[in-house]
């Protein structure tokens, strides 16, 4: 066997481990792992392979926590991801530098909110984001519909104006 040969069937084998993807993790290590991405991450999971936008959706169908992130191109992406499959979130928080944006308070979070009533127990944006001091009313009514929940933060100060 020439030198050549053997470096051809190295690079073969290295090769094919490292694009070995199918045995890479179990599932509950993938979902953990996870866990601690935020919808920015998940934007830019969901642009890379279909394999990996198996993962994704699979561990959005499961998720009990999101959360907000400030809107970007990839934000745009994980949430209609998390519109299209997450249906047993228990909490819904905010990263600190999240800003609700008219879409976010009218359609994208009264929506997510309304697809997980029926396991929500947690809704924490106000302590930690740029809401204003009260909820807008669409949030309100889909809070309303969820019969678990039980966070204090959810209950506005008031309503607004307008």
């Amino acid at each position: 066997m020439s030198g050549k040969e053997a470096k051809i069937r190295v690079d073969d084998a290295a090769r094919a481990v490292l694009l070995n993807w199918k045995n890479a993790l179990p599932q509950s290590l993938e979902h953990h792992s996870l866990s601690f991405c935020s919808l920015e991450d998940f934007g830019a999971i969901l642009q890379t392979s279909k394999g990996q936008r198996d993962v994704v959706t699979r561990y959005l169908q499961q998720a009990k926590a999101i959360t907000l992130s400030p809107p970007s191109a990839l934000c745009a992406v994980a949430t209609t991801a998390c519109l299209q499959h997450c249906r047993a979130l228990q909490t819904i928080s905010c990263d600190s530098r999240h800003t609700a944006t008219n879409y976010c308070n009218r359609v994208w979070l009264p929506d997510l909110i309304t697809r997980n009533a029926a396991t929500l127990k947690e809704f924490l944006p106000l302590h930690h984001s740029r809401f204003s001091n009260a909820l807008p009313v669409d949030v309100v009514a889909a809070l309303s519909l969820c019969k678990r929940l039980e966070s204090d933060s959810a209950v506005p100060t008031r309503l607004p104006t307008g």
